[in-house]
């Protein structure tokens, strides 16, 4: 059953029931049908006019006017070929059916007979596809594609009658195939063929006529002057009989030869082709088939024929004669991208058959880079085809950095970054042994961009732009190092190797607070405390007199008080700052601190100064008041002032209700100045 697809509503049925809609409806316009496909793909356009076929117009028509009259007898061969030759001398400018009739060789009603035998065969051969694609456009025949010419040769066929002689043909023929399988077979008669009873049928006379032992059934077809049913049952009872046997297929071989040498190069192919349906083992077949088809100007065959010649020379041990064949394939057509494939292939594995010091296997590697640089160029956006040649390419010119560099990017195209860093990772190690320093920087750039957390790369980034004088990008290359060795959980298992980066970094950049306060904090054990009070006094420098910097200043100062617990400039420093930042609880502890702490080391003026900074900010301390009245007496000098201030320590002491800090006052104010009789 041959299967209708409408290609408005993509609905489905069967052909003929197609046609007898068209029929019983009364539909009048074209029916537009497809069929085959490829380079085979045909047309055709059939005209109906209230359900009747009137037109029908194909771009490659099966059986022609001229054939259509010679099997109804209406002319002999010799008559068509004048009638021809009269049209081309015309310039196609007239009709055969004219010349024909005007060259009084057959009657008008015999050409339109014969147009109409012409559509039936048209409409038959429909049948023998498994699936047409159509559609149906209703109005007069079309213009474009009928000629003026074309609508005054009309016919009345109906659809429903085409379609059942169609179906009782195919039928038929599926029987004849049983006994004729291919019409490339060629027949060749016997003796008996030529016995009283079949000469006297008219049939069997034009069949034998045209049965040579040469022509395949379709050319027997075209020779004999009978319907092409009739010739193909005629011949189907014969074979049957005995009167006629198929050639085998080593005589189909030796008659393909016989007519190449002929120059028939299309016959001769087709008993090739028959040869090679059959699966007969001849080894040369595939170059024989692959000369006809460059003969005939079929290069893509021509290229596919050698090809597979090529690979069955390599296969049987005949290396040269495969690359010869495999060279011809692209001198007929360079785009052959497979064949030049399969030629460096070949030139590879002829390379590596022979000693690498040879001078001759250096050449056949050389031309198999060539060839495979070619592939590469031409493959377009096919990534995996791109790293498939790639693999050649670097196996056989290991020491070419582009190659790498192209296999990278190739594995980035496929998502396989992977193996995209590791490629670069060779090249930045082999431009890194060469000293190309930028060349490197350009590649760990990269597999930085691929992989963020790549440590290896980050460092040897980050060493390569100190090496190159590029400090701040250096340093922001370790610290980025340094924060996804940290932020990847690995700081513990790595922390002598984030000291080494921030020790570069500090290197490179001394003012950098968030390096020193690393090492400082990495340092701070005892054997390292040197190291970690020489970073955080760094930082302490670059904070001060830096605005808005205070707080972490202050900070700075309390981690190097953890460390320098009696450096009493350090701690004055920090009380003072800790005032300006207005924590005052603080400040005056840290003051009061200074002052207890300076007097014990017997430093009294440090001591004075720190009580006065405290009491500038805490007058009303009278503790402290006393404490630096005592170091006044004690130091000589200042008697008087330690004298008045005991008094009025001792006067806020009472309105406080403190006896004891009043009675400590006037003790200290005796002391100071005993020989005042206030006191």
């Amino acid at each position: 059953m041959t299967t209708y697809a409408d290609a408005r509503s993509g609905q489905e049925n069967d052909l003929a029931e197609a046609l007898s809609g068209l029929q019983e409806s009364n539909k009048t316009g074209t029916l537009k049908l497809s069929l085959g496909d490829g380079r085979s793909r045909r047309t055709k356009y059939v005209y109906l006019k209230r359900g009747t076929v009137e037109l029908l117009k194909a771009t490659r028509s099966r059986t022609l006017l001229g054939k259509a009259l010679f099997k109804r007898h209406k002319l002999t061969q010799g008559q068509l070929e004048a009638a021809l030759e009269r049209q081309r001398a015309a310039s196609n400018s007239l009709r055969l059916g004219e010349i024909l009739v005007g060259m009084g060789i057959v009657k008008e009603s015999d050409v339109h007979q014969a147009l109409a035998y012409q559509i039936a065969e048209e409409i038959f051969e429909l049948f023998t596809y498994d699936r047409i694609e159509g559609e149906f456009v209703r109005g007069e025949p079309p213009l474009d594609i009928f000629e003026r010419e074309d609508l005054q040769a009309r016919v009345s066929l109906s659809p429903i009658q085409l379609a059942k002689q169609a179906i009782k043909r195919q039928n038929e023929l599926s029987e004849i195939r049983r006994t004729l399988p291919s019409k490339q077979d060629v027949y060749a008669p016997t003796p008996r063929a030529y016995r009283p009873e079949n000469e006297q049928n008219p049939a069997v006379v034009e069949v034998l006529n045209a049965l040579d032992g040469q022509r395949s059934v379709t050319e027997l077809l075209d020779a004999a002057r009978a319907p092409d049913l009739v010739a193909l049952r005629v011949l189907a009872k014969m074979v049957q009989d005995g009167d006629a046997l198929p050639l085998s297929a080593q005589e189909l071989l030796s008659l393909g030869q016989l007519l190449e040498e002929r120059g028939e190069f299309e016959r001769a192919r087709d008993r090739y082709l028959r040869v090679e349906d059959l699966g007969f083992p001849d080894f040369e077949l595939p170059r024989r088939i692959g000369q006809i088809a460059e003969a005939l100007g079929d290069k893509d065959d021509a290229c596919r024929r050698y090809t597979v010649y090529a690979d069955r020379c390599d296969q049987s041990g005949y290396p040269d004669v495969a690359l010869a064949t495999l060279q011809r394939v692209l001198d007929l057509d360079a785009d052959q991208l497979p064949a030049r494939e399969r030629y460096a292939e070949l030139l590879t594995k002829s390379a590596r058959a022979l000693d690498p010091s040879e001078p001759n296997a250096k050449e056949l590697t050389r031309q198999a880079v060539e060839q495979y640089e070619q592939v590469l160029a031409a493959q377009g956006g096919d990534a995996e085809a791109k790293r498939r040649v790639l693999v050649e390419l670097t196996a056989l010119a290991p020491e070419r950095a582009d190659l790498r560099e192209k296999m990278a990017e190739v594995s980035i195209e496929l998502g396989d970054t992977a193996e995209a860093v590791l490629e670069l990772q060779e090249l930045a190690v082999e431009a890194l042994q060469a000293g190309k320093l930028e060349r490197a920087v350009e590649v760990l750039e990269r597999i930085v961009e691929l992989d963020p957390d790549d440590i290896m790369a980050l460092q040897s980034l980050g060493d390569t732009y100190a090496r190159l004088g590029r400090t701040e990008d250096a340093v922001a290359q370790y610290q980025r190092f340094a924060k996804s060795l940290e932020e990847s959980g690995l700081a513990a298992a790595s922390a002598d190797t984030l000291v080494d980066i921030y020790e570069k970094v500090v290197e490179l950049d001394p003012d950098n607070t968030s390096a020193r306060r690393y090492l400082a904090k990495a340092y701070q054990g005892k054997e390292h405390a040197d190291k970690a009070v020489g970073n955080l006094s760094r930082i302490a420098q670059s904070l001060r007199g830096k605005e808005g910097q205070e707080k972490e200043l202050l900070e700075t100062l309390e981690k190097l008080h953890e460390l320098k617990p009696t450096d009493l400039e350090l701690a004055l420093e920090r009380a003072r700052l800790a005032k300006q930042l207005g924590q005052g609880e603080q400040s005056r502890a840290i003051f009061r601190s200074v002052a207890e702490t300076a007097h014990v080391q017997g430093d009294d003026a440090k001591a004075m100064a720190a009580w006065r900074e405290l009491l500038n900010e805490n007058p009303g301390d009278l503790e402290g008041h006393l404490a630096l009245a005592r170091m006044q007496v004690a130091n000589k000098g200042d008697e008087a002032e330690a004298a008045r201030r005991c008094a009025a320590v001792f006067e806020l002491a009472m309105i406080a209700d403190r006896e004891d800090l009043a009675y400590e006052a006037v003790k200290q104010a005796l002391d100071a100045d005993p020989d005042e009789p206030r006191h």
